[in-house]
Order: C-alpha cells, then structure tokens, then sequence
C-alpha cells in the first residue's frame, strides 16, 4: 500500500488489537470426527499460517520450531500449553476448503470497503507465475504447466492472476490455472468476477499488452468497465495507440482522451507491486506443495495475510484522524 506502513514493521500486538481471528470461523470450539474437543481452534492455526507469511517462515517443521521458541508467537497465536505439529498445520492447510478460504478473502475485503478503502480504485490485472514444488523433467505435478513468463524464460507450475486496486495496492480477486493457459483467457474468466465489487461507473481496468484483444475490450464494456490496455504493436508500424487512425477498433470502445489514458495507464504499477510484496514478503516464493488446490490455497493465505495487514494499518489511521479531532476539540 502506498499510504501506510510496510509489511515487515507491522507489529503483532497492533494485530491483536484490532482484528480477531476468532471471527473468521463460525464455531471456537471445534470437534473432531469422534466428538472429542479438538487441541487447537481453527483461528489458532490461521494465526500460525499467517506468522509463517508475515515472517517468511519457509516450512512449516521451522514454524513449529519458532512457535516452541518464540513465546510472543506463541502469545500472538493464543497458544499457551500445546504447540501444534508441523503434520498439524499441514492437515489444516489441506483440510481447509478453498471456499472457506475464499470466505475469509471476501470477509475481509467488505471489511475494508467499509473503511473506504477502494473508493478511488481502478482494478489493475496482472499475473504472477508460481512454480509448482516438483520435477520439471519429470513433470511429477500432473495438473502443473509450462508457462513462459518472458520469450527466453519458462517456469513450470501454476498463474496467479490477481486483480488489484489500483489506489490502496490490495487484491480484490484471484483465479488460479495451470502455467500452459494463456494469459488472455485467465483475464477473461476474472473480469466478469469484478462485477460484484461495489464500484464507480467509471471504474476502469487496466492491463499490459498481452491483453490487446478485440475479446478482451468487448469483455470489459460487456461488464460496465473501461478498458486501459497498452497497445500491442503485433509487427505494426505504430508503436503507440494514439498514432493508430481513429477507424482502428480500438476507439470503437470507450476510451478517455490522451491525457487521462496515460495517467489511468501509470496506475499499472500497483500490480506489479503486489505481485511483488507477495512474492518477496508474503511467502509465495516458498511453495512446498504440489496440485492446483494446494498452490491456490498458499497464495490465498498470502493475500489474506495481506489482507490483514492492510485493515490493521487503515483501522489505525482511523484511531488516529479520531484522536485528532478529540484534540482538536479540547485546544
């Protein structure tokens, strides 16, 4: 995020004291299959999960070892007697469903559209490569593809495409396919899911010039979006959009004059900045699983650690434009 503070200087007591991690699951207390009382709530383990991300703990047998060790984790995680497995946390990961995950992902973002957070936002859509932990070679993940993310380099695994906001630098929604698809049919599946955010009527979505299509403009005005796309040159002789004629396609859709094009275009950035955060402070590096599902699920946990952090730090700002005014008030 722009405005606020960064990921790693967030500290876990600001955290405690304003997001609960019980509410995130309908019961505190759950049961096993045998009706015996559980040693650890789900919420408890969510904590851990998102201490592994914040602190780029890479496997969970390291977690374990700092949450034996580390006795504000411990405090952080409401764990006081037994400290879970790293086998624990692990059938946690793979137990929790992925729509109770996306629950959770879209709990939290009405809590931040609440705060106002997306008022100004565009959406800025770019994916992230995300390779599968396995044998190329032998191409041991048999739902995992080969991906190019450049035309000399290749990756073997899975695309994150994310859809960003473009102001507070916060995923809004995911959709996860295997490296072998093509970028363009990942943002066709991921525009009409915007749809349900609340948003401005002229809210735009911006994209790299791998998405200059005529099916990706029409898809995004199908959808009530205004579509900001760098032009693709595609052995043309122009190298800008604007020195096209105005018969071109392109200015068949809705496109704001030069000036407002280049500056909604220079939002793209906030994309490429939270592919990163993801990447080098969230733990998507560190994929230690294999499968579509799994790999998802690890880069869910990540945005939603994200997540967090971004309500911890907006709730705070709110505490303290309060505060002011109380000042304010007193002088």
């Amino acid at each position: 995020m722009r405005t606020t503070t960064s990921v790693k200087n967030l500290s876990l007591t600001n955290i405690v004291e304003l997001v609960d991690f019980r509410s995130f699951f309908n019961s505190s207390n759950p049961t096993s299959n045998k009706g015996r009382p559980l040693l650890y709530q789900n919420w408890q383990l969510l904590a851990a999960i998102f201490i592994q991300n914040k602190y780029q703990i890479s496997s969970d047998k390291e977690l374990e070892r700092q949450l034996n060790e580390n006795t504000v984790f411990t405090k952080f995680c409401g764990l006081f007697r037994n400290i879970p497995s790293h086998d624990t946390i692990s059938r946690f990961k793979q137990k929790l469903s992925m729509k109770k995950l996306k629950n959770i992902f879209y709990r939290l973002d009405r809590s931040l559209s609440d705060l106002g957070v997306f008022d100004n936002d565009h959406f800025c859509l770019d994916p992230t490569d995300v390779p599968t932990n396995s044998n190329p070679r032998r191409r041991t993940d048999k739902e995992a593809g080969f991906g190019h993310t450049s035309l000399d380099e290749t990756f073997y695994g899975y695309w994150a495409m994310i859809a960003t906001g473009s102001f507070s630098e916060i995923p809004r929604e995911t959709v996860f396919t295997s490296g072998d698809t093509h970028q363009v049919d990942q943002a066709l599946r991921i525009i009409p899911m915007l749809d349900k955010f609340h948003r401005r009527s002229d809210c735009a979505i911006i994209m790299d010039g791998i998405f200059d299509t005529k099916e990706v403009y029409r898809t995004c005005e199908e959808n009530g979006f205004r579509p900001i796309i760098k032009f693709n040159k595609r052995k043309s002789k122009k190298k800008r959009l604007w020195e096209l004629k105005r018969s071109n396609w392109r200015f068949d859709f809705d496109l704001p004059d030069r000036k407002v094009w280049e500056l909604l275009y220079g939002l793209r950035i906030a994309a490429e900045r939270v592919n990163s955060k993801l990447k080098e402070l969230m733990n998507v590096r560190n994929v230690k699983v294999r499968g579509i599902s799994n790999v998802s699920k690890h880069v869910l946990f990540a945005c939603i650690s994200l997540q967090i952090i971004a309500l911890v730090t907006y709730r705070n700002l709110t505490k303290i434009k309060k505060w002011k005014q109380i000042m304010l008030k007193m002088v």
